[in-house]
């Protein structure tokens, strides 16, 4: 019960200083403007993930290098976030308020996404898999 209530302290402070995890600054992550121009191609994808102590629904996402893509999270439980540090994403959700983010998959590869909210026991544990083709 004791480490519930810290959770939820964590989760009230991230919340008052704003709910989203700052992203590291990536040379992977796109600009502005990729954005931009992928947005006008018309390469979006979108997916509804989510998060439950302790994993994700779905687990593995694929996408082409180049797509727009938009990541709507959800959470069945606590607040949770899925944090990409390698391309600068970072959606949070908290119970009954679902995050998003859109950005660019302009790297080839397997980037692998973790939950930055501390959620419980299995929290190290929750990771997903963004793999860009």
């Amino acid at each position: 019960m004791e480490k519930r209530l810290v959770c939820v302290f964590l989760l009230f402070v991230l919340v008052a200083c704003g709910s989203k995890v700052p992203a590291r600054a990536s040379p992977l992550a796109p600009s502005v403007a990729d954005v931009a121009r992928a947005q006008a191609s018309g390469t979006g994808r979108e997916f509804s993930v989510e998060a439950f102590q302790f994993g994700f629904e779905p687990a593995e996402i694929h996408v082409k290098q180049g797509d727009t893509v938009t990541i709507h999270l959800s959470t069945r439980d606590v607040g949770h976030s899925l944090t990409i540090e390698e391309l600068g994403v970072s959606v949070p959700a908290l119970p009954g308020k679902a995050g998003s983010q859109t950005f660019v998959a302009g790297q080839k590869g397997s980037f692998t996404w973790r939950c930055r909210i501390p959620c419980g026991s299995g929290h190290k544990g929750m990771s997903g898999t963004l793999v860009v083709e």
